[in-house]
């Protein structure tokens, strides 16, 4: 009889082959798996840009003379800075350039940085983008350029060309940036003028043809309603009116492209003081007292001033000048103070003023003057009145 004997060892090599198999399967498996988790958590960190507010959206203003202005102006962005820091976005002004043309700004109270040079045609400023994007990596780029290549006669295609090369090297360094391209403003050369009418109407086109969901890229016309005569101080560049158009047409463009809507900034109460009558002030009844307050809302307008004396309302005003006339006043000690709301419902009263009003002095009784002199100077038809007065009351004899 042939007896067969189990292969122990042959079983026992092959179960361990099975399990070092499916152990490297597992891990290759798992590997793979992380290096997927690890590449779709970085895709969607890029692509999630504008959705928490840790930091601040990185906004580049590029152009030329127009974007950096003057030494005696702000230009656009000082404007545009504060709609936007008022309406709660976080932003960081970013660019290689601080100063306006030939010193800083006329006011300082911004984020100075920008990308602007003074008489820059759009192939020159091509020439350093790869550079000015690669250190600051903008989230977004305002773009108002061409008007110095209509200037010196510069062809309308080549500087389409140009911009739309501008717009690779900007997203080269941030394949997600936002575009903002501008039609830029008129000026006072009519043969300019026609030629800017001219690489106006390419903006649109050139927008069309490179916009992408990744992207986008979004036409702001800062033509249209721009006044050479009220809005620029030179017939090119903008005035205080044109600063202000030009950046109420950005925050428009800028509301579309960033994805988030801001936080709502809280509201701050207004500020008032009392600034007539002034403390210890002393009157003498019966007496009309002029109250005046100063009153300011850093965040939106006052709608009314209350007047009140302690606790009691003595009168409001829903006007500017905040003053009110309080008539009659009587003898006594009094506290003032006043109270400014604003447009949102915000109130805040001031710190009190403490005034005195007296009574009114008794006046003595005036004698008449004599009706004539001796040479002693004695009124002898006074006196003699006197005694006929006090002879009749039987007070003499």
């Amino acid at each position: 009889m042939l007896t067969i004997s189990p292969p122990h060892g042959r079983i026992k090599q092959m179960l361990l082959f099975c399990i070092y198999y499916t152990v490297i399967l597992c891990q290759t498996g798992l590997v793979k798996g992380k290096a997927h988790l690890i590449s779709e958590a970085r895709e969607n960190r890029e692509n999630s840009q504008f959705t928490s507010w840790a930091d601040p959206i990185k906004i580049m203003p590029i152009g030329n003379s127009i974007t950096q202005s003057d030494a005696n102006h702000d230009s656009y962005r000082r404007p545009l800075w504060h709609r936007l820091k008022n309406a709660g976005y976080q932003v960081d002004f970013v660019g290689s350039q601080r100063d306006n043309h030939n010193g800083p700004p006329l006011h300082q109270d911004f984020d100075m940085d920008h990308e602007g040079h003074w008489g820059w045609r759009a192939d020159q400023e091509l020439e350093m983008m790869s550079e000015w994007v690669s250190q600051n990596r903008p989230d977004v780029v305002l773009l108002h350029l061409g008007t110095n290549d209509m200037f010196q006669n510069q062809s309308v295609s080549g500087t389409i060309s140009e911009i739309s090369q501008i717009i690779d090297k900007i997203r080269a360094a941030n394949p997600q940036v936002k575009v903002l391209l501008a039609k830029v403003i008129n000026c006072w050369n009519g043969d300019v003028n026609a030629r800017i009418v001219e690489l106006n109407n390419q903006i649109p086109v050139l927008a069309q043809q490179k916009s992408s969901a990744q992207s986008p890229i979004v036409v702001v016309d800062q033509n249209t309603g721009f006044s050479v005569v009220d809005d620029t101080f030179d017939g090119t560049h903008p005035n205080e009116s044109g600063e202000s158009k030009m950046a109420d047409r950005w925050f428009e463009g800028l509301t579309e492209v960033l994805a988030i809507t801001p936080p709502v900034p809280a509201n701050q109460v207004p500020a008032v003081s009392l600034s007539a009558p002034t403390h210890n002030s002393s009157f003498t009844a019966p007496v009309t007292i002029t109250l005046t307050a100063n009153a300011t809302d850093n965040d939106g307008h006052i709608t009314k001033v209350e007047f009140y004396q302690g606790t009691a309302k003595i009168g409001e005003k829903t006007s500017a000048p905040w003053n009110y006339s309080w008539s009659n006043v009587g003898e006594g000690t009094y506290s003032l103070t006043a109270k400014a709301f604003d447009n949102a419902g915000a109130s805040t009263s001031s710190s009190s003023v403490g005034i005195v009003v007296q009574a009114p002095q008794s006046t003595p009784p005036v004698n008449p003057p004599p009706v004539g002199t001796t040479t002693a100077g004695l009124d002898y038809r006074y006196y003699e009145g006197a005694w006929n007065a006090m002879r009749s009351r039987h007070l003499v004899p």
